[in-house]
């Protein structure tokens, strides 16, 4: 392959979407070594491929987009990685989003024209296959692919809104026992245990924490609120959750504070943060470790979601008359 960056076969695409889901089974920490036929420059090119596009994963939880797999494919093919990994890859890529596959192989630079260049990759069999259907994807009418895309569209924001009432159900019956007015734990316990079934339940459906992006800020706290009000073996099941949920923004680090203090008020007797009305500060050797465990670093990308949000406080009511152990 020549090494010219003009004629690699790859494009180095990097599209964002917030959204959780699951990762394909390749690892996002291997990089192929270098073989004795592969120039220097061709392998650092494709290592600084994989870095890049692993790091994105990584760093915002995304699931795998069409321009990933060709990332990570074409990398593979530069540096002669496993021509079945290879294959497995580029029609993922295909496979997710049809045009844009086509309108990047079928490029002159990317070997569109040339079954030469995939020479013990692609089959020209193989390659022809693509290309041709690559040529029939771009003659398709763009309005019927607009028009998929913008019932997709739809469909998202109808689950959106389905997934805000389910949250807006679940913010009611937890507080439905806790104003000072109705105040009953016995009946409160029940809505809660129902409650903590409904999160496990959406858990096990998104797979990730329902925070600000699916369920706006508005309902951002509602998913910890049922946690904060569950069992123990509950709460430090969750705890990691809520911990990535604070990472990338998705709900306030002072409800990370008010899990972990409940948890050790529980377990210990005292507290790490001070979020607990009558609960001591435990000793120092014991909290400054956990503390420094959980002092999460909000990155660029953060901090530019989190001043675009709007500035507002999830409330909760709070009762006078409210007894030691269920409060916020």
């Amino acid at each position: 392959m020549n090494s010219n960056s003009k004629n690699r076969p790859w494009l180095l695409l990097i599209l964002t979407l917030l959204n959780c889901g699951t990762m394909m089974a390749q690892q996002l920490d291997y990089f192929p070594k270098q073989r004795p036929d592969v120039s220097d420059e061709d392998y650092q090119h494709a290592r600084m491929v994989l870095e890049e596009t692993y790091a994105k994963i990584k760093k915002y939880g995304d699931e795998l987009t069409y321009a990933d797999y060709w990332n990570i494919s074409m990398a593979y093919f530069t540096t002669k990685e496993d021509a079945a990994k290879f294959r497995e890859l580029l029609y993922k890529s295909k496979e997710m989003a049809p045009r844009k596959f086509a309108e990047v192989f079928l490029k002159e630079d990317f070997g569109g024209s040339d079954p030469a260049k995939w020479e013990g990759y692609l089959t020209e069999n193989e390659f022809y296959a693509i290309r041709e259907d690559c040529k029939a994807i771009l003659m398709q009418p763009k309005a019927q692919e607009e028009e998929t895309a913008g019932q997709v569209e739809k469909e998202i924001r109808m689950e959106q809104a389905n997934l805000m009432l389910r949250m807006q159900e679940l913010q009611e019956k937890d507080q439905r026992f806790r104003s000072s007015a109705c105040f009953d734990l016995v009946a409160q316990r029940v809505l809660d245990e129902e409650n903590l079934e409904a999160i496990d339940s959406l858990y096990k459906q998104y797979q990730c924490y329902l925070g600000q992006d699916l369920v706006t800020e508005k309902y951002a706290y509602v998913m910890w609120s049922v946690i904060q009000h569950s069992n123990l073996e509950a709460m430090e099941r969750y705890l990691p959750v809520i911990v990535e949920a604070v990472k990338k923004s998705q709900l306030k680090k002072t409800m990370l504070h008010l899990l972990i203090d409940r948890i050790y008020t529980i377990k210990c007797a005292y507290q790490i943060y001070g979020t607990q009305a009558g609960v001591p500060i435990g000793p120092a050797d014991e909290t400054d470790p956990i503390r420094k465990k959980y002092e999460l670093k909000e990155n660029i990308r953060n901090r530019f979601l989190r001043g675009e949000r709007l500035k507002r406080r999830a409330k909760a009511p709070l009762c006078n008359g409210r007894k030691k152990g269920l409060g916020y």
